[in-house]
């Protein structure tokens, strides 16, 4: 059975590698979780330590961000926000790129990287070896993804 074009098993395994290499850089305990919000409603973290009070998002994406790909990192950093608005001050965010390029949208001049800054959003990036970066390439290339 051939494997649907929009499948994005690669990049969410290669995310789970990211939390774990972030975990260890950091001094860590970030694990992805579904965390109920004060209002009842909820929000999926890619990574949540709560003996740290951290969060974090990772988006496992190589070369430069384009169409709605900035949307989708604009959205991680709402949501972000909002699970820090309902647990209080101090808590330290994350937002993890496979790819200085991919970064790059969010430490520039950009409204995103003034995001970042304003709201003590810390940008990382995490070295990926090559066959991990060919893996995500790959299926960026079935996904119509270019680079």
């Amino acid at each position: 059975m051939s494997q649907s074009k929009s499948n994005s098993t690669e990049q969410q395994k290669i995310e789970g590698y990211m939390l774990e290499k972030l975990n260890k850089e950091e001094g860590l305990n970030l694990q992805s979780q579904k965390l109920k919000l004060s209002d009842g409603t909820s929000v999926q973290l890619d990574g949540f330590d709560e003996k740290n009070n951290a969060i974090c998002e990772i988006y496992a994406h190589i070369g430069s961000l384009k169409g709605a790909q900035p949307d989708k990192v604009a959205s991680d950093f709402l949501k972000m926000l909002l699970v820090e608005k309902n647990r209080g001050c101090g808590v330290k965010k994350y937002f993890c790129f496979a790819d200085e390029e991919a970064a790059k949208k969010v430490k520039g001049s950009s409204w995103l990287a003034s995001v970042a800054k304003q709201f003590c959003i810390n940008i990382k990036v995490v070295e990926l070896p090559n066959d991990k970066k060919d893996e995500i390439l790959k299926a960026q290339k079935r996904q119509d993804i270019t680079k």
